[in-house]
């Protein structure tokens, strides 16, 4: 079984970076704080690019001790070098509300596939406020 790759829903491919969101050398963004559309979501703890799919491993720190969450390349907005900040176009709730990423299983298919459904349907619902650029 493929990993869904979110093509169909939302209107871009969620695992593949937003044309302009690339970035360099992934050691650079550990520790950029990534902020949502309504509050400062966490910071990134880690990059992982499984099956070429690049996500953001990130600390959501102060709701739930410990608690690190995976961000899908396709959901950055921008990246901000110079501020070192990584803008989602969600709200940290959104963000807060995804499957929780843990390092034993976060690599696994069945995961991935958790997470696309979960960024693919809040995109689904979200469609008219916040559609990303294709």
């Amino acid at each position: 079984m493929a990993i869904d790759d979110g093509s169909s829903t939302p209107d871009f491919p969620l695992w593949k970076f937003r044309t302009g969101t690339e970035f360099g050398d992934q050691a650079d963004v550990i520790g950029y704080h990534v902020v949502g559309t309504d509050e400062e979501i966490g910071s990134v703890a880690d990059f992982v690019d499984a099956n070429d799919q690049p996500a953001f491993v990130v600390d959501t720190g102060a709701w739930v001790v410990g608690q690190r969450i995976l961000l899908p390349a396709g959901a950055v907005e921008s990246i901000d070098h110079a501020a070192r900040e990584i803008r989602v176009d969600r709200t940290g709730t959104d963000i807060r509300e995804a499957p929780p990423y843990e390092v034993s299983t976060g690599e696994s298919e069945e995961y991935r596939n958790r997470l696309t459904h979960y960024y693919c349907d809040l995109y689904a619902d979200h469609h008219e406020d916040h559609s990303p650029p294709g």
